[in-house]
């Protein structure tokens, strides 16, 4: 068997144990798949590799005709003095016997990209089969890795990184590495002068800013903070976001409290419950406050007021930031109270 597991990969991109083949790349992260790719051309090619003997080819430029990409493979003694390289992208299933071939007899490296395939699919299973080849899945970094991601860059750049940041950071990336990797770059440039991150800057580079703030202003709400929510609620009428949809977000909140108010009535802790719905860390204790202070009662009486505000800004377009406001305005007053 040729296919690969979590340290063999990395040993192999470390010193691959073939010269000549397939190696296939492939699974759900577009972006490890790329990097990985850009690894091997880069251990086979060299940092500037001749283009003389490195072709860039995509799948659907020789699916009609495979013999081009056979005839690509092959071409080495006629360009160039090293050794011929072939970086194929987008392959499927169709391309399996051709590779397969490639594999058992060519003095060419192919470097092939292919998206998820399942343990069924041709192209996975040639691979896995052949000698001359090694198959190397890319998953969606876990968490470890994602921490060893994170902790590299920040220390390659010289930036202290506060420990809720990191977990923070955590949360928010991992499913694809090329996009992991540009967020982290743009944190970098962020922190380039003061070489420190908080939670509270990672939030607002990394972070989905419109669903940021509408977990701000449904906090401000429901643990009775008018001047907070006041000052939430006109960055997010700033940066755009829609009157209706902040009612909605905050009465979809409301909603979900209830929920939680009915577990914590039958007994089940608060911090078990926020947990059990994977509430972010940094919102936990302010959902815990509201989960023990709004009665089932009051929060079926805030999501009905909601409800009808977000009726009446519809039915008066004009008015819709002023009653929104003053709507959420007194909530937040009632639940100073409780």
């Amino acid at each position: 068997m040729t296919a690969l597991r979590g340290r063999e990969i990395e040993s192999f991109l470390t010193r691959p144990d073939i010269t000549t083949g397939v190696v296939l790349v492939y699974g759900p992260d577009a972006g490890k798949a790329r990097e990985t790719a850009d690894r091997l051309v880069a251990h086979y090619a060299g940092p500037d590799p001749d283009p003389m003997t490195l072709a860039n080819i995509h799948f659907s430029e020789v699916e009609s005709d495979p013999g081009q990409l056979i005839a690509e493979a092959n071409s080495g003694s006629l360009f160039g003095s090293g050794q011929r390289i072939v970086r194929l992208r987008g392959a499927t299933n169709a391309a399996a016997p051709t590779l397969a071939a490639l594999a058992d007899g060519t003095a060419a490296i192919v470097i092939v990209e292919a998206g998820p395939l399942g343990p069924s699919d041709a192209l996975r299973k040639a691979m896995e089969r052949s000698g001359g080849a090694r198959a190397l899945p890319c998953y969606a970094d876990d968490d470890r890795a994602l921490s060893r991601l994170i902790r590299s860059t920040m220390q390659t750049a010289g930036i202290a990184l506060d420990a809720d940041a990191e977990r923070t950071l955590t949360d928010i990336l991992g499913n694809d590495r090329a996009v992991s990797r540009s967020e982290l770059e743009k944190l970098t440039l962020y922190a380039e002068r003061s070489k420190r991150l908080t939670t509270e800057e990672v939030l607002a580079v990394c972070g989905d800013n419109a669903a940021l703030a509408m977990d701000q202003i449904a906090d401000a709400v429901g643990t009775g903070h008018p001047r907070r929510l006041d000052d939430a609620f006109t960055r997010a009428l700033a940066a755009g976001s829609d009157v209706s949809a902040i009612l909605g977000a905050v009465m979809n909140h409301f909603v979900a409290l209830r929920t939680m108010r009915a577990e914590f009535d039958a007994g089940t802790a608060p911090d078990a419950i926020t947990r059990a719905r994977r509430v972010h860390f940094s919102r936990a204790a302010a959902v815990q406050s509201q989960i023990r202070s709004w009665s089932d009662a009051a929060l079926a009486r805030a999501a009905t007021r909601l409800y009808d505000a977000i009726a009446t800004t519809r039915r008066q377009p004009d008015l819709a930031a002023p009653g929104a406001r003053q709507t959420l305005l007194s909530l937040s007053v009632a639940a100073a109270r409780m």
